[in-house]
């Protein structure tokens, strides 16, 4: 896998020139007022980059290489006002957490529960998530078909439409 490793202040990007062919720039909106589509970006070496504005009013532009699942649960975007814009502290996550939680359920027919697996955000990467950033922990629970032939455990970036 390559992601880097950003510094909670450097959120510039891969290093070196991306292959554009391979660049997504996700534009995440939303045309309902209050409803926001969010996307798990699980990072893998699929060699496809994906990058978002994120962190609010600093419009930064982290990416991950991975592949996209849509959550086509929409997020109501009060829920979200308890996440700030980073980098995340441990009551960020705590809401985060809960709102995932809140939204497994819906999921079961759009998501992370048929795929087999339980997202909680990675507590070891808060300097690194910030508002439309946040770093989870995906972890196989049994329940569905999951994601034939991939770990148990895997990293990804929960992303969604930047407030600013």
């Amino acid at each position: 896998m390559t992601t880097k490793d950003y510094e909670p202040t450097d959120w510039t990007g891969l290093t070196g020139e991306p292959d554009p062919a391979r660049w997504v720039e996700l534009n995440i909106g939303s045309e309902r007022p209050g409803s926001v589509p969010s996307f798990l970006i699980v990072s893998w070496p699929t060699g496809i980059h994906y990058s978002n504005q994120v962190g609010g009013h600093a419009c930064h532009h982290p990416s991950l290489e991975g592949f996209l699942i849509p959550i086509l649960q929409p997020i109501d975007f009060d829920c979200c006002s308890p996440i700030g814009w980073g980098p995340l502290e441990v009551s960020d996550a705590d809401a985060a957490d809960a709102l995932l939680a809140e939204l497994t359920s819906s999921w079961s027919d759009y998501g992370l529960m048929f795929l087999g697996y339980t997202a909680k955000v990675n507590r070891d990467k808060l300097p690194l998530s910030s508002e439309a950033w946040i770093w989870l922990t995906l972890t196989k629970d049994g329940q569905g078909d999951g994601l034939r032939g991939l770990p148990d455990e895997l990293e990804a970036v929960w992303t969604f439409e930047n407030s600013d």
